[in-house]
């Protein structure tokens, strides 16, 4: 056995079984090749392939056993002799790039002249191909990586890593009637005959995809490759250009305008990507570090060799997720089809706009038509997919609730994106019973604090999380800490979404046995029993529990003058998507948010109706619903990125993270993705009168 007879028993199925077709393409002789086979078989002492008379056809149920092992064994002789390449000619070589023309013209001279002084006698091989062929090149070897923006992370073959997000922008002959508009919009792009890119090239579906959500028809009346190509057509008048805003200089492209765009396609993102398992020089890591310096070469390494099995064998690379400026590697998302039968959400028993769209059918009725179905987590019979609600592990799935769980997740490496948050001022208060001897917010020094704590929990205690930051923003209100009161833990159980789904029908008994618990019935059992003096509660829950077992509010959430410090699991509510259906279909996720503005906006209209949907959101008596949520509550449930809100966000994850509840840190600004909204708001000026004939009936 050798390894000539190793690769030609690989690159067989790769060329279908076509020997002519192999031995042109390996420079070798169909003779030859049938004795590569013939001595393996010998060897092995079972057939590899199927044959058809003396055509081979396929491989034989031992030739598919067997091939995950031919290719790791070839590519450890790679490695092997990648590295005495390595350690014989350090600093010379032959770097291969394929990549597209608005790479290597746009975004690749700059680190081409950073690498060249670091490696000056490594020659660059250069390859223009179509994002196809770039992906085929880096998988058949003969190039060392591949730069594109279409395609690459979608190659099990290929470990693929984010390097840059970048939008289009339109172009324009100085003098042309877009320039007199103002902010620029689909409806007037129609106008005119659009010049822009072939399919499958530089972004092409996010244009398509912007277009097809409004129901317009561009007069695309020529595509090219080439930006370059475009930008001459546009000189001559012939249309309006969309390329890409990297493949503009204001300086070098006279007699042309450029009008942002940003707010009208989605954002792209140009990958790297290397063959799975294949040794990269030194040089090549230190290409990458010019082009992309958040990759680094331990990061690399960890996708590079996370998995070396066959393509027919292989999950979607891990490194399948959208960065946002400045650039950030996640890992763990699963790749994805475009085609898509199912839209999974899930969301919390609290005041969220996403939750009205729900209730209302609104998302099963935008999404009927495509022969969608809206399904929620809770509702599935696998507790795996029922945890997402926590995890947000599951694909094609939407989270509206408490930030806790999303943030959580999001620290532990879910690849999730925000694309919206709701805020609600919520009753948030210290309770004591009626006649402890605690009567203000003073008395609270070297009191029992009762802080729940979840024994049975595989996430985050997001209960008792909130609970200790209901404790440090209300001390702060007499200038307490935390180490001025005592904290008791409350040990409980509870039920989760991981087990049985609840059951109804059974008896009084099992119906309590298999329903999750009121939400503060610990704290409240705590105060009743005298295991503490004071618990936190908040909502309408909250109040509930408070007016049932007798309890004083000491001090509630609007003494406390610092907003920042409002922020608590119900403040700010985001609502996050995973980003594997944000990459690959952000014409859905801009639908659904849509949707959920519009829920926002129907409440405004409806107090009366929201109150009563609250009330049975949260399972509380609507007294309770119009005293915790106030009554500016119906204004309160729109969908935004305020940056008030996003600052409160980011000083709670802060004291999440400082108090040991998420894993690592991480970015808010690069969580959020702003174009989801911008398209969403965008979808609902163009069917204004739709949505709002529907909302009123």
């Amino acid at each position: 056995m050798n390894f000539q007879q190793l690769r030609t028993i690989l690159e067989l199925p790769r060329h279908r079984f076509n020997l002519t077709q192999m031995a042109s393409a390996m420079g070798m002789t169909q003779p030859g090749i049938s004795r590569h086979v013939r001595d393996m078989e010998e060897e092995m002492g079972f057939a590899i392939f199927e044959r058809s008379g003396k055509r081979i056809t396929d491989l034989s149920d031992s030739g598919r056993a067997i091939m995950p092992i031919v290719e790791r064994l070839l590519i450890e002789a790679d490695k092997l002799q990648g590295a005495s390449v390595e350690y014989t000619t350090l600093a010379s070589g032959v770097l291969a790039i394929s990549t597209t023309h608005t790479q290597a013209r746009y975004a690749l001279p700059q680190a081409m002249l950073g690498f060249r002084g670091a490696f000056p006698e490594v020659r660059i091989a250069l390859q223009q191909n179509t994002p196809e062929d770039i992906a085929k090149s880096v998988i058949a070897g003969k190039a060392d990586i591949g730069i594109a923006t279409e395609s690459l992370a979608a190659y099990p073959e290929l470990a693929a890593f984010p390097c840059y997000r970048w939008s289009h922008l339109v172009l324009v002959p100085d003098g042309h009637p877009l320039l007199e508009l103002g902010p620029l919009t689909l409806r007037a792009l129609v106008q005119f005959p659009l010049l822009t890119y072939d399919h499958g090239f530089t972004g092409r579906r996010h244009i398509d995809q912007a277009f097809a959500a409004t129901g317009l028809n561009p007069d695309v009346m020529l595509t090219a490759m080439d930006s370059d190509v475009i930008k001459d057509y546009v000189r001559l008048g012939l249309g309006v250009g969309v390329l890409a805003s990297v493949a503009f200089d204001a300086e070098h492209d006279a007699g042309l305008r450029a009008l942002d765009a940003g707010h009208l396609f989605a954002a792209s993102t140009t990958w790297l990507a290397a063959r799975r398992g294949a040794y990269l020089r030194s040089y090549t890591y230190e290409f990458i570090r010019h082009f992309a310096p958040q990759l680094t070469r331990q990061a690399i390494d960890l996708e590079l060799h996370r998995d070396t099995t066959l393509a027919s064998d292989a999950t979607a690379p891990a490194s399948i997720h959208r960065i946002a400026q400045p650039p950030t590697i996640h890992t763990g998302a699963p790749t994805m089809s475009t085609t898509i039968d199912t839209l999974w959400y899930t969301r919390c028993p609290a005041p969220t706009p996403f939750g009205i769209a729900i209730e209302q059918g609104w998302l099963a009725q935008e999404f009927a038509a495509d022969g969608l179905q809206i399904r929620a987590l809770q509702d599935a019979d696998d507790p795996a997919i029922r945890r997402s609600h926590f995890t947000h592990s599951q694909p094609h799935s939407f989270r509206q609730g408490g930030n806790i769980p999303a943030l959580w997740a999001r620290s532990s490496g879910a690849a999730t994106r925000v694309i919206g948050l709701s805020w609600v001022d919520e009753f948030q208060g210290l309770l004591a019973l009626r006649g402890s001897g605690i009567a203000s917010v003073e008395q609270l020094r070297g009191k029992r604090f009762g802080l729940p704590k979840n024994l049975v929990s595989g996430v985050v205690d997001f209960h008792r999380a909130t609970a200790l930051r209901g404790f440090s923003t209300l001390l702060d209100v007499a200038g307490l800490t935390l180490d001025d009161v005592k904290l008791v833990d409350l040990p409980y159980a509870p039920l989760g979404l991981g087990d049985a789904k609840p059951v109804d029908e059974q008896g009084f008994a099992r119906l309590l046995r298999t329903h999750s618990q009121q939400e503060f019935s610990r704290e409240a059992h705590a105060l009743i029993s005298g295991e503490v003096d004071v618990v936190f509660a908040k909502g309408a829950t909250g109040l509930a529990a408070a007016n049932l077992v007798q309890a004083d509010v000491i001090v509630d959430i609007s003494q406390q003058g610092n907003r920042l410090l409002h922020a608590n699991n119900g403040a700010p509510r985001p609502l996050t998507v995973d980003q594997a259906l944000l990459d690959a279909r952000p014409d859905l996720v801009a639908r659904v948010l849509a949707r959920t503005i519009a829920a926002g906006r129907w409440a405004e209209a409806h107090p009366v109706e929201t109150t009563a949907y609250i009330a049975r959101e949260t399972k509380s008596p609507e007294l309770w619903v119009r005293h915790a949520y106030g009554p500016k509550l119906h204004h309160s449930l729109h969908i935004d990125l305020a940056p008030d809100s996003v600052a409160a966000l980011d000083n709670f994850k802060q004291f999440l993270h400082g108090s040991g509840y998420l894993p690592t840190d991480f970015d808010i600004e690069q969580w959020i993705d702003p174009q989801p909204l911008r398209q969403a708001l965008q979808l609902l000026d163009a069917r204004r009168d739709n949505i709002s004939a529907e909302l009123a009936a």
